[in-house]
């Protein structure tokens, strides 16, 4: 399809169904609301566009630029997002339910209140992104990149995060029950109040990291470093040390 030809049936409302949008040009177009189900739009330029409210549950967005774009309440559910740039994008309250992808880059996007359940996203880059409120029940997000991204409140039960990068990330209220974090790097993290019960932490580095009063009942810390941490009020109950390396005063305390 053309620009024009697109532009003209969303004005219309006429659904856009499995069509063929792949490497158009659409900079800054209004696009809100669109019927875009199981669309093609692969290297298609979108960015600064306005997608409020679209739905594109099982579209084919690889290589797609969504840089800056409005997605605020949009529905991306199944969709596949191979190398798609969302750097800046607006996702409130996004649903991205199912979606599959590599090397996708969420880095400065706000994903406040998004559905991430069962997103497969590996090697997803979300460094400085907003996530609080995010829920990614069994999200698989392995060799993440979360760095200084903001978490406060959002609930990763089940996830799959092994290798992942929080270091510096506002993880504060989260939610990371039997989540497998094993390998990932929370230098720094505030993690104070945190859920992690039965997760697996297995040779993390929490170098640092804040855990005032967190759960962290029933977790494996096996081989993992916590030298620095901050354990005021947290539960360890039943938690896994064996080879951890412990704050200089945890004997002491303990």
């Amino acid at each position: 399809m053309s620009r024009d030809a697109v532009l003209k049936a969303v004005a219309a409302g006429t659904s856009l169904e499995g069509a063929s949008l792949e490497g158009l040009c659409l900079v800054g177009e209004d696009l809100s609301d669109a019927f875009l189900g199981d669309a093609w739009l692969s290297s298609t330029d979108l960015s600064g566009a306005n997608l409020s409210n679209a739905y594109l549950n099982g579209a084919v967005l690889e290589h797609a630029n969504f840089a800056g774009a409005n997605l605020e309440g949009v529905r991306i559910d199944f969709a596949t997002w191979d190398r798609a740039d969302l750097t800046g994008a607006n996702l409130t309250r996004a649903s991205l339910r199912y979606a599959q992808g590599a090397n996708v880059v969420f880095n400065d996007a706000n994903l406040t209140d998004a559905k991430l359940q069962f997103a497969e996203l590996t090697r997803v880059s979300m460094r400085c992104a907003n996530l609080n409120g995010a829920f990614g029940y069994r999200a698989q997000l392995i060799d993440a990149d979360l760095a200084n991204a903001r978490c406060a409140g959002a609930t990763f039960t089940r996830a799959m995060l092994q290798g992942a990068q929080l270091a510096s990330a506002d993880l504060r209220e989260a939610v990371f029950i039997a989540a497998d974090l094993s390998g990932a790097t929370l230098i720094d993290a505030d993690l104070r109040e945190a859920d992690l019960g039965f997760a697996n932490l297995t040779e993390a580095d929490l170098t640092g990291a804040r855990l005032s009063a967190a759960d962290l009942s029933h977790v494996v810390l096996t081989g993992a470093n916590l030298t620095g941490v901050t354990l005021d009020r947290a539960d360890l109950t039943n938690a896994n040390i064996t080879g951890a390396r412990m704050p200089i005063d945890w004997e002491t305390r303990n």
